[in-house]
């Protein structure tokens, strides 16, 4: 039986009985001034600028360096890190980006081989930079 009143029990109604029923929404925007916005959106950007306004950056790699200079390049790498806050994944791929011309042909092999030997994706900065000493550090 309709109730033809204005009482209704939500838990009762179904959806099409909404429509058209007058729901009092808030479209104000709470930061409408653009003072106080402008000032919110500088105090987000300053909270999540995680490098302190420094800007880090990490050179390529491209295998020609000899030792001191691709050790240096994976100490710039754990500098970047350390300051900058990002998932392990995250780093795999970024330490990937900066692999350039033969250096990033045999990290291709070592995946290749990865996967052929039916082993876990490299997955983490740690296990690819164990990786990345033996591909590119002389024996000890």
């Amino acid at each position: 039986m309709e109730n033809l009143e204005g009482n209704h029990n939500p838990l009762d109604m179904s959806e099409g009985d909404l429509e058209g029923e007058h729901v009092d929404e808030v479209d104000e925007d709470p930061f409408h001034d653009a003072g106080v916005r402008g000032r919110f959106e500088e105090c987000l950007a300053h909270a999540l600028d995680l490098n302190g306004g420094i800007n880090i950056e990490v050179a390529d790699f491209y295998e020609k360096m000899h030792v001191e200079g691709y050790l240096d390049w994976e100490a710039s790498l754990d500098n970047y890190f350390e300051r900058k806050t990002m998932a392990e994944a995250r780093k795999v791929l970024f330490v990937k980006l900066k692999l350039k011309g033969t250096a990033l042909q045999q990290w291709k092999r070592v995946e290749e081989q990865h996967a052929q030997q039916g082993e876990a994706k490299i997955s983490t900065w740690e296990h690819m930079k164990a990786k990345l000493h033996k591909q590119f550090l002389p024996p000890d």
